[in-house]
């Protein structure tokens, strides 16, 4: 039996996911000390990935954010980094492989010991490893019969950055002494594909805390929109980061404007489906075929939706005179559900009420726990989601008994359906056709059967079953009599 063969090649992309912790330690001797932390923030930025055969390094960096008042009891702000790596092994890793990765602080603390204090956070790392696969199949047995079929499968074209540059400046009515806090943020609002181009849409926001020339804590927030429009190409992934960003205070002698320059980095992941034909089985006119074949996982990306919603929470405060500033501090999606046309979100975003008290700061921290829909039509359940969450425009108003605090919650989620296909990678001869010397075969047929499964049954090729019984072109509805005359 002479058989034909062809190589086919596969895109095949692996889950690796590892929470590292990183931790540092500061002192502030040198800047008067530290009485009580008020706030802790971190914000974890991937540097780079190198890929390696079986295992990948990644290097990233955390921004730590401290806000707390010093030995004489004012308020100060730091602003410290520290990098960090880490390595994920995994047979999905290849050198020469692609990857797509994100990182997100889950976590953060800090332990005060005198004059130092140390800071630590839990960082979430997830990578998505992307390889070609080259596998041989069956392509052509000469007078056999072939059943043919399709593999989806899907390959990483590549990743493009586009860099924005985004700045604003506001009179803020007085005289700035110092910055306190300088918070940024780059998030991604919608994403519009018309013929074959791409608009992304989205917000970079900073935050500024400063102390007047009267000691008095002022705060002036911004929000500049950015739009970037792009080739669309396939399917895509789309994420907004901060890229680097400072503020700048200026202005004469009577009244101070603060600038906030922010570079923000929009980053798409494109993917493109192929539709692969392959023999999926062999019917020999003198022999039973046995086959040999390797089952294929795939994954298919189906794309991605964001949702935007309001949150919102109450928090009790001793007495509080002023909010300062309420500050995102934790962010957790704790599980998601793939349903029939949307997926179910649920998590708690933890943040910092940071208030005066006659003439001290204190903080208290509060959560704003979320249950969410977001309408994804084509979802099905026993699909996999991936949920990205972030918290924008946090803010507090005094109450009687405490403080309202709202929030705005946008979600990302993209997903993916898992498949298996069989691809035939050999054929032999087995055992020979029996003839029982009739001139008509007789077979009674179930309902659900199809003609090759009654063609193998029968021992009759399926061209001349098909032939015999045009009926047999779709899966049988109900119970039938299937006749084939042999010829003699």
């Amino acid at each position: 039996m002479d058989t034909e063969y062809r190589e086919y090649s596969f895109g095949i992309g692996g889950d690796l996911r590892e929470q590292v912790t990183v931790e540092t330690s500061v002192n502030t001797a040198e800047r008067g000390g530290i009485s009580e932390v008020l706030s802790l923030e971190a914000e974890a930025k991937l540097l780079g990935v190198e890929m390696m055969q079986g295992e990948a390094l990644l290097s990233g960096k955390v921004n730590y954010r401290l806000l707390y008042t010093d030995g004489a009891g004012k308020l100060c702000g730091l602003d410290y980094f520290k990098d960090f790596e880490t390595r994920l092994v995994s047979e999905d890793v290849t050198a020469d492989g692609k990857w797509d990765a994100t990182l997100a602080v889950i976590d953060c603390g800090y332990d005060v010991q005198g004059d130092a204090v140390t800071v630590s956070a839990v960082v979430d790392v997830s990578l998505r490893a992307y390889r070609e696969c080259k596998m041989r199949g069956v392509a052509a047995i000469p007078d056999a019969e072939l059943l043919t079929g399709r593999m989806e499968t899907e390959r990483f074209i590549g990743k493009r950055e586009f860099l924005l540059d985004l700045d604003k400046e506001e009179n803020v009515g007085c005289l700035v002494k110092k910055v306190l806090l300088f918070d940024t943020q780059a998030v991604v609002l919608s994403v519009e594909e018309k013929e074959d181009a791409l608009t992304v849409s989205g917000e970079a926001r900073a935050v500024v805390l400063y102390l007047t020339e009267e000691d008095i804590v002022g705060e002036k927030s911004f929000v500049i929109p950015f739009s970037q429009e792009m080739e669309a190409r396939g399917k895509s992934l789309v994420s907004a980061a901060m890229k680097n960003a400072r503020v700048v205070i200026s202005g004469d002698e009577s009244v101070s404007a603060v600038e906030a320059e922010m570079t923000v980095s929009v980053t798409v992941s494109d993917l493109e489906r192929e539709s692969v034909e392959t023999v999926k089985d062999v019917f020999l006119p003198a022999a039973e075929a046995v086959l040999v074949k390797k089952t294929m996982p795939a994954e298919i990306f189906l794309g991605e939706t964001r949702k935007r919603e309001s949150i919102a929470a109450s928090i009790a405060l001793d007495g509080a005179d002023e909010i300062l500033i309420v500050r995102p501090v934790g962010l957790a999606v704790a599980g998601s559900e793939v349903k029939e046309g949307a997926i179910r979100v649920e998590g708690v975003a933890s943040f910092d009420v940071v208030y005066k008290k006659e003439e001290s700061c204190f903080s208290r921290q509060g959560e704003l726990p979320f249950v969410s829909e977001i309408p994804f039509s084509g979802a099905e359940a026993g699909d996999k989601a991936k949920v990205r969450a972030d918290v924008i425009g946090a803010r507090g108003s005094l109450t009687a008994s405490g403080a309202d605090i709202a929030a705005e919650l946008v979600l990302a989620a993209d997903l993916s359906r898992l498949s298996e296909s069989a691809l035939l990678t050999d054929v032999a001869e087995g055992e020979a056709r029996a003839d029982d010397g009739a001139g008509i075969s007789v077979y009674f047929a179930e309902a659900g059967e199809d003609l090759w499964g009654i063609a193998k049954n029968m021992g009759v090729m399926p061209s001349a079953l098909l032939r015999a019984n045009p009926f047999l072109a779709e899966p049988l509805s109900e119970a039938k009599k299937v006749l084939v005359f042999k010829a003699k």
